[in-house]
């Protein structure tokens, strides 16, 4: 009876410390990383798709921590949506965009934004640049900088 008490004893023990080891490692890995899940801040849009975004087209936009929101701005209209994020996973959705005419090449790159925006299923930031990747294939959709000054 006695050994059957320190058996179970010995078990509550050592799931203890495992359980303690276990927890200890997955917040070193986040602690050790923090910054590879923080996209939230100011981006302008460097590339989209596979070419240069026009630097007159001024694309930039906001990702917001408090309501996880997308929103920004080409140099004709304004676009917002929703942001759903799990680790590097991530969806945009709920995009909608204003409806002021632009010249042609503008009105080609917002809809390429809004395409890439859509389409956009992973993220990865590395030394304050944003990359979007496509669900279908993990292409690099959309490349942003961070503004350095948030």
């Amino acid at each position: 009876m006695i050994g059957a008490k320190m058996n179970i004893i010995k078990m509550v023990r050592l799931t203890v410390i495992l359980v303690l080891f276990t927890n200890c490692n997955e917040t070193k890995n986040i602690i050790e990383d923090p910054k590879s899940y923080k996209i939230f801040g100011n981006y302008n849009v460097t590339i989209l798709g596979n070419l240069m975004a026009p630097k007159k087209d001024n694309i930039r936009f906001e990702i917001s921590e408090f309501d996880n929101s997308i929103r920004g701005t080409t140099s004709c209209n304004s676009f917002f949506g929703t942001i759903v994020k799990d680790h590097q996973r991530l969806r945009v959705t709920n995009i909608s965009i204003s409806e002021k005419y632009c010249n042609d090449n503008v009105m080609k790159s917002e809809q390429k934004l809004i395409n890439a925006l859509q389409t956009a299923r992973s993220y990865r930031i590395k030394d304050m640049v944003l990359t979007f990747y496509s669900d279908s294939n993990n292409n690099t959709i959309l490349t942003a900088k961070k503004d350095s000054v948030q």
